[in-house]
Parts: C-alpha cells; structure tokens; sequence
C-alpha cells in the first residue's frame, strides 16, 4: 500500500482564488494520448494534462514502440506505425482505471501474449468485471487479483455485440479500443448512460462512432387501457456502434481544462458561501450534471457568454454565495454524477439536515474503498456519514472544524477533503498530501499563488 508521507498543514483560506485557467483534462488528456498512439501521422494535443499518470501513460506507449515529445504544454505524437509488445512479453501501467481500460482494450486486440502489472491504487473488483466479461465474450484473457497481473493470450474473431448495465464507463471504453486495435465491430447498448469523454475522442480523429438514443412515443397503457404511457419500448438508454476496419486519422487537438479541479474550486466557493466567477469552462455532459446538482442544493449558477470550440460547448459560470440545502439524489441523475460524489459528499457535511446519495451502488468499485475513505474523514469534522447498499447518508454539522485528514488512497477523495480542510474553522493536518499534489497540481499553484494568505505549509 501507499507509504505515509510527510504531514502537511491546511490554514483557512480567506480569499477564493480567481479562476484562470487549468491544464488538460485528465480523461480528455487520457483519452487523446491512447487514441493518437494508433493514428497515422503526427498528432499534436495541446493544453495536456500536468497530473503524474499523464507521464505514466506516456512512458508506457513508449514501451510498446510509440514516438511521443513532450514540450511544455503540449504533446507530439507520432502513431501509426504499429504497436510493438517487448519480447519477454512483460507489461507494467501504475496509473488510474480510466487509462488502464483502455489499456486492456488494446493488448485484448493485439492478438498477441503478454502480461499486464497494474497499480495498487486501481480496484480489484473492477478488474475482474471487466476482464470476466471480455472471456464471456471469447477474448482470451485472464485475471490474477491477488498478484494484480491480467494475462493476454489471443482476442475473438467476432463481432461484439453487449448490453452493459454499469454507471462506469470503463468496459465501453475497453470494448470500443478494443475494437479500434483489432477491427471488430462493437456494438454497445447502455442501460444508463456513462462517462461520454472516449466515445467523444474518435471524432476528433475522423473516425465516426454511431450513437442513437431510443425515442419516446406516446401508447396505450397495457396495464390502464384509459391512460396513455410515454416509452421507448427498449430497455437501454443509447446505442453505440463502432463499424469494423475503422481506423483514425492524425488530429490537432486544444485539450479542454482539468474538470476535477473546476468540480474542486466550485465546492471550495459553495462551502466558503463566495461567489465566484469561471470563464471559458467546458459545458459538457458532467459540468451540466454538477450545475443542476447545485442548484438543488439552493445554489444558483448562471452561465453566460456561451460559445462552442471544437464542436465542445463552452461558457462562463458565476455561483454566488448562499446557504446550502440538503439534497436527496437517486436513480438516474446520482448516477450521471457518480464522478463527482467526492465533492457532494464535503458539501453535504455543511449545514443543518440529512443529505441521501443513492443508486450508486458501482461508487465502490471506482476506487480502493471510496465509501469507508469518505465516511471516516466526515466522522473527523463531527459530520456523521452512513453507509449505504448503494450509497451515503449525511447529517451535516453547522461548523466545520479543523481535523487530522487521511491517509488517502484516492486522488479525488483527498482532493475534496483539501477543499474542505482549507474550509474550516482552524488548521487542518493532512497525511499524505503528496497524493493530491500529484494529480492535481494545477490547483496546488492556483491557491498557492492566489489566495493571498499561507494556506499549505510542510512539516
């Protein structure tokens, strides 16, 4: 497991730092780097992300014979050429489950064997689902969890043709590499619609993935022949389909900024009761997800000076101060926000009242134990926090008091416990902030930089 690093304090944070801009997206970066690996031609991605696994993914498409120049912001690759496994067949990747599935999707479709070491960091359990359902779907592959090795032998020669029921995007975005590497075609059925940030990519180098949403229409109720019912009459919220032999084409591509750290400034401003203005931010599927999320909780974001860049919607968000309401989210739009519960999680520990997230019951396979690490760290500021099946129940605590925070295992868990300790009342200890400094050190410089009082200090 991770070694405790050095205790580092967290002081109050008088003012809220001014949005400027941050670096790529993490998904975004991700996704672009692993899709650029496999386009002819030389792919510039600018904008790229700073967190360490950006490194990581490209130390790691170096190993399999991919030409890649870093310089500055930006990212030169030279793909295409062919994907080349080392001759003892030995892999190793020790970055986040977003990159590693895209990963598996990729060795799965080389038809060749190899072996796979994956981090310490990355769930078991998710591994395992997915690596269980590409063999049910006849691709030779095989999972040690207690060595956390995934041995590749060879791929199918069919099509795949699947209905995923998860709200994680990881096996899509496996199945659809897959199908990029080894030329099947994919198609997927969604019962709930995940994460669009890969499927989104490939247009971005000329390639098409199909994508069609099931339209409502008005019948008889078979139940009630007096009542009219609104349905789709399919089971699944949106089918993709990638064709086989597609193939990308080299892009140039302006990477959007880092949506984690936008989620960690706009909760650093609800729980410090600020208003705050964010220019130039992506309006995509997640952002307008949080958006609306905050607005019930009695905030109030008004976006404005909407434009679009590169076929993303962007636009300017401005939240104002105001008292946060408890909020009871479940079904369909917990789900959408299942990325984001680190954050309603601190938000919901402020204020009088009992918040519920439920129906995300997969939460618990998107990292090493997330429900356990947020429940314990709200315990630290008397916020008391159950665990549900599928999700939490938070009584929120009129003060947040200063606490001793950690040791984290998940980036974005320790990043939204930053957020809260430097909104509390007194300074906060936090073990192991080498994790969030990391990932995350755009948001490091901003409020380092820019809020005008000492807010992290090292021991």
């Amino acid at each position: 497991m991770i070694e405790k690093n050095m205790t580092t304090r967290i002081y109050p944070i008088k003012i809220i730092p001014q949005y400027i801009t941050f670096s790529g997206d993490y998904r975004a970066t991700q996704s672009a780097l692993m899709l650029a690996s496999l386009a002819k031609g030389k792919t510039i991605l600018r904008n790229a992300g700073t967190g360490v696994d950006t490194g990581r993914t490209i130390a790691f498409l170096q190993k399999l014979g991919v030409s890649l120049t870093r310089n500055e912001s930006d990212i030169i690759v030279e793909g295409g050429d062919g994907i080349n496994i080392p001759d003892d067949g030995a892999l190793e990747y020790k970055g986040g489950v977003f990159t590693l599935s895209l990963i598996l999707g990729m060795l799965a479709g080389m038809k060749r064997s190899c072996s796979l070491q994956y981090s310490e960091l990355v769930n078991q359990d998710i591994v395992d689902s997915i690596t269980g359902i590409l063999n049910a779907n006849g691709i030779d592959i095989f999972h040690e969890a207690d060595s956390r090795m995934i041995i590749f032998r060879t791929g199918t020669e069919f099509p795949i043709e699947i209905k995923i029921m998860s709200s994680l995007s990881y096996l899509k975005n496996c199945l659809l590499m897959f199908g990029l590497v080894s030329g099947r075609s994919i198609l997927i059925r969604e019962i709930k619609v995940t994460d669009d940030t890969f499927q989104n990519y490939f247009d971005r180098f000329n390639c098409r993935i199909e994508i069609q949403r099931p339209k409502p229409v008005i019948k008889q109720d078979p139940v009630d022949p007096r009542k009219k019912i609104r349905t789709t009459g399919v089971d699944y919220k949106q089918e993709i389909k990638l064709a086989a032999s597609s193939t990308l084409r080299k892009a140039e591509i302006e990477l959007p900024p880092d949506s984690d750290m936008i989620s960690a400034l706009m909760t650093l401003a609800v729980l410090n009761k600020k208003s705050i203005k964010l220019e130039n931010i992506p309006l995509d599927r997640v952002r307008t997800k949080f958006n609306n999320y905050l607005k019930g909780c009695g905030i109030e974001p008004t976006i404005s000076e909407r434009r679009t860049i590169g076929e993303l919607p962007f636009g300017t968000v401005s939240l104002k101060g105001a008292e946060l309401k408890v909020r009871k989210t479940a079904g369909e739009q917990a789900s959408a926000l299942i990325e984001d519960i680190p954050f309603m999680a601190v938000m919901a520990s402020l204020g009088p009242g009992t918040s519920i997230i439920r129906g995300v019951r997969e939460f618990s396979e998107w990292g090493i134990d997330p429900f356990n690490e947020i429940a314990e760290n709200l315990e630290k500021v008397n916020a008391k926090c159950g665990i549900l099946e599928d999700g939490l129940v938070i009584e929120g605590t009129n003060e947040l008091a200063g606490a001793d925070f950690g040791p984290f295992i998940n980036p974005k868990v320790a990043l939204a416990f930053f957020v809260m300790a430097m909104s509390g009342q007194g300074w906060s200890s936090f073990d192991n902030f080498d994790l969030i400094s990391d990932h995350y050190p755009d948001f490091i410089e901003l409020v380092q930089e820019n809020a005008k009082s000492k807010v992290i200090s090292r021991d």
